[in-house]
């Protein structure tokens, strides 16, 4: 708390009479965090459906949005993560969100691929974005390497686990 109230430049008395305890301030910064989730990934979706991006590009983009919102995140994430030990119900909101945008991005991409995915591809496609989340968070979490939350190629390497994984259909590559 005394390091939120400094970086807002307020003090820890005005944190507690406004949020009551640490507990709601995290929940109110996950709510904030949450919704810019929300508002990037249908800005990515709409923009990908009005330029007709391939499948490839769209889920490419989609995975560098994660990385670089867990990245821009990672001090709430770990905060919600050392909150959620006690009690999982934190991560609840966390994982409501995720599973809309997935849902959203899933009829985007269904309505690009017109034929071009078996029965058991939203099946892999929601597996294998679980993976990526999983990644993500263990990279965040515990740092394993050799592969790191900041390194400059975990986009890439993640986006070819997830494809290789899901059979991505071949597409435009994006260049990073």
């Amino acid at each position: 708390m005394a390091g939120v109230a400094a970086e807002a430049g307020s003090s820890i008395g005005s944190l507690y009479f406004r949020f009551g305890d640490k507990s709601q301030l995290v929940s109110a910064a996950l709510t904030l965090a949450l919704d810019d989730f929300r508002r990037r990934a249908h800005a990515l979706i709409e923009t990908a459906e009005r330029r007709k991006w391939p499948a490839k590009k769209l889920i490419e983009a989609w995975v560098s949005m994660l990385v670089d919102l867990l990245r821009e995140r990672r001090s709430l994430v770990r905060e919600m993560a050392r909150h959620a030990a006690a009690q999982p119900t934190p991560w609840n909101p966390i994982r409501d969100t995720r599973i809309e945008l997935e849902n959203t991005l899933i009829e985007a991409l269904k309505r690009g691929l017109q034929g071009q995915r078996d029965a058991s591809w939203e099946a892999r496609f929601r597996i294998g974005m679980q993976m990526v989340a999983a990644f993500l968070t263990q990279m965040l979490l515990i740092d394993p390497g050799p592969l790191r939350l900041d390194d400059r190629g975990v986009k890439s390497a993640l986006f070819e686990l997830f494809s290789a994984y899901v059979a991505v259909p071949k597409g435009a590559p994006r260049r990073r």
